[in-house]
């Protein structure tokens, strides 16, 4: 007899937390960056004003992805969680997070989504994955 999963208070299935690969860094003009780690409100605590590149750090904080801010666009950085649900036998398998970093300016945009995979995707499209 296999062990239930467990059910928080919505009636829902936990399913484990995966580790994110990356951290975020956004770099001022002036050199000065700011890590996601130190961030007290999360990407809300980037002043868009300065940033001039948005950069993506693996473990030992190596720069894995960089994206150039054009001047008075406004830097973007997210995560996307996959969650694949099987009906079948009530599995739940979750897929480490896509990341994002870029830019958008009015109607122009540039986003480097990296997937769990290690790929990546260079997109106009913040839908693209």
């Amino acid at each position: 007899m296999t062990k239930p999963k467990p059910i928080n208070k919505r009636g829902s299935r936990l399913i484990k937390q995966t580790q994110s690969t990356y951290i975020w860094r956004a770099i001022y003009t002036n050199g000065d960056y700011l890590d996601e780690r130190d961030a007290e409100q999360g990407f809300s605590s980037v002043d868009q004003a300065r940033v001039k590149s948005m950069v993506l750090l693996s473990p030992g904080d190596i720069v894995a992805h960089i994206v150039q801010i054009p001047a008075g666009a406004q830097g973007v950085c997210f995560r996307r969680h996959k969650v694949m649900l099987n009906v079948g036998d009530d599995s739940v398998v979750k897929r480490a997070p896509i990341h994002c970093i870029g830019w958008k300016q009015e109607e122009q945009a540039t986003y480097l989504f990296v997937l769990w995979d290690g790929s990546t995707l260079l997109s106009n499209d913040l839908q693209a994955v």
